[in-house]
């Protein structure tokens, strides 16, 4: 009995040592199967870093080949610009040997055409100091002979404007006497021509209100009152006689004079009377723009002796005419201007120097 169960109790030993073998075998089994995996998934992470590094490598060659590449295009660009710029510079200097004679044809041409400039500068000057010259001679003439002042004035201050646009410092000299010119005609006091003008004008439009020296007058106030206060003595023959006497002494009229008496003028002979006389004012008004005063006296004078003659010196408005005319002959219109030749001497003398340069 003993024996049995010692038999089983070894067998169960026995079982219990063989489950414990199988279970360390197993674990064994388990633990190289884990290192197993482990020891393939190293392969397999070093094989996944050999092909990384294999792919960037690639890359890498890849890059350094393509900037190669680069490098090389640049080189062989850089080598056809060098040969391009060699064959640039020889042609440039084959241009230049064959442009020589037109570069040489082309400074002739420009010292031609600044010659030709420079000529008609000296032109253009001398062009403009005759246009001065002739202004001042101009000037010359108006004050000596025509005795106008302000075309004088005005013929110098053109030449003046003329010796400014020139700005020549050698034209300063005559500059200056036109200055002293102009300083003289300027201080000479000047008649009022537009005023003896317009005075004339209007003498000339009161001429045809002038009443003539033996034009009839209206019968006076006193003869009127004789024949208003005469007793009616319309009846019979007497009354018959004395109408006719009335009308009689209507028709007769006794004036005193001591003048010789002047017929009676016809209307037409009236119209003509007045027209000349217009005509020798109109005469005398164009004689003052002349600046011709001893013109001007005249017509003034022969207009005097005609208002005297032919119309009534009585009268106010006679009168106040004939009062006119010889104040307008008081009027001081000769006026004597100096020569002006200052500047006028000084550039001819400027010019002769000019010319014998």
């Amino acid at each position: 009995m003993s024996k049995q169960k010692e038999s089983t109790v070894q067998a169960s030993a026995n079982v219990e040592s063989s489950r414990v073998g199988h279970g360390l075998s197993v674990l064994a089994l388990l633990l190289a199967m884990a290192a197993l995996a482990g020891s393939g998934w190293l392969l397999w992470q070093n094989e996944i870093d050999k092909q990384l590094d294999s792919a960037n490598l690639s890359v890498s060659l890849s890059e350094i080949t393509g900037k190669l590449d680069l490098l090389g295009a640049s080189v062989r660009r850089l080598q056809q610009e060098q040969s391009e710029l060699i064959n640039e510079d020889q042609l440039n200097i084959a241009l230049s040997k064959a442009l020589a004679p037109v570069s040489d044809r082309q400074t002739q041409l420009d010292a031609a055409l600044n010659k030709l400039r420079d000529a008609n500068v000296n032109r253009r000057d001398t062009v403009l100091l005759e246009d001065a010259e002739q202004l001042l001679g101009m000037a010359a003439r108006s004050a000596s002979i025509n005795k106008d002042a302000k075309g004088a004035e005005l013929a110098l201050l053109q030449a003046d404007a003329i010796f400014a646009e020139l700005s020549d410092a050698r034209l300063a000299p005559i500059r200056s006497a036109l200055g002293n010119d102009l300083q003289i005609l300027r201080a000479v006091k000047l008649p009022d021509v537009e005023l003896v003008a317009s005075r004339l004008s209007g003498l000339i439009l009161t001429i045809s209100e002038l009443p003539l020296l033996n034009e009839p007058k209206a019968i006076d106030s006193v003869g009127q009152t004789d024949q208003s206060s005469a007793p009616d003595n319309s009846s019979g023959w007497r009354g018959i006689l004395d109408g006719l006497l009335s009308d009689l002494k209507g028709m007769v009229q006794i004036q005193k004079t001591d003048q010789q008496a002047t017929p009676l003028l016809a209307p037409e002979q009236r119209y003509f009377l007045d027209l000349n006389l217009q005509l020798i004012l109109q005469r005398a008004n164009l004689a003052v723009w002349q600046r011709a005063p001893k013109q001007v006296q005249r017509d003034l004078d022969e207009a005097t002796v005609w208002t005297r003659r032919y119309f009534d010196i009585n009268d106010v408005k006679v009168q106040s005419f004939l009062d006119a005319l010889q104040e307008l002959q008081g009027e001081q219109l000769d006026v004597e201007l100096p020569g002006l030749t200052g500047a006028y001497s000084a550039l001819k003398a400027f010019r002769s120097e000019q010319r014998s340069q």
